[in-house]
């Protein structure tokens, strides 16, 4: 019997680790996948040729999404440190992912879930 306590106790505190990973992960997920689809939306514009009005909008939103994190308390600076300095260029430099961005909405959401779980979001510039 104790051995069936302690087994128990081993995967409950084996699953809250997992699940303590898995949600700081998500920490800066769900401000990548946001970002994504902020620039999906400006590179089917007719801003889409204007690469500093891009710019400043990504920052403007990436800004207000941090703030919101902050706001709700989310560990938003030490699980995705300077995210918003760091990750707009990525986003910008990357001709594949804003070809991705533009096929079809198939490609579009895989896209975004692969790019967004790949990316490391703890690491500095």
């Amino acid at each position: 019997m104790k051995k069936i306590v302690f087994l128990a106790t081993l995967f409950s505190i084996s699953s809250t680790l997992v699940a303590n990973e898995e949600e700081e992960e998500n920490d800066c997920k769900w401000i990548c996948e946001g970002l994504l689809s902020d620039y999906n939306d400006l590179v089917n514009s007719d801003a889409k040729d204007n690469l500093t009005a891009i710019t400043e909008e990504l920052a403007d939103a990436c800004s207000k999404d941090i703030d919101f994190a902050k706001f709700v308390k989310d560990p938003i600076d030490t699980a995705c440190p300077e995210f918003c300095e760091k990750f707009i260029p990525v986003i910008l430099k990357d001709e594949k992912l804003k070809s991705n961005l533009l096929q079809e909405p198939t490609a579009y959401a895989e896209t975004m879930d692969e790019f967004c779980g790949r990316y490391d979001y703890s690491a500095r510039k």
